[in-house]
């Protein structure tokens, strides 16, 4: 499928703001969800580090699906 070039600034807009909100996104539902089972397991910084990295991982995936 071939995309088609954007028109006008909004569409430019419109194209940035998806793809930052994707990865804001994905990340800070992996830093809420590391910080909620930190708390839950009493154990500091290991879920929220990996739910971090996880949701770095998922933003960028996200990303680069989009952009293909």
């Amino acid at each position: 499928m071939k995309r088609k070039k954007p028109k006008n600034i909004w569409e430019i807009f419109n194209f940035t703001f998806a793809l930052g909100t994707g990865l804001l996104g994905s990340l800070l539902v992996g830093i809420f969800i590391g910080y909620y089972l930190d708390k839950v397991f009493k154990t500091s910084p290991v879920f929220l580090l990996a739910f971090t990295v996880l949701g770095i991982w998922v933003g960028f995936r996200d990303i680069f699906r989009f952009l293909r």
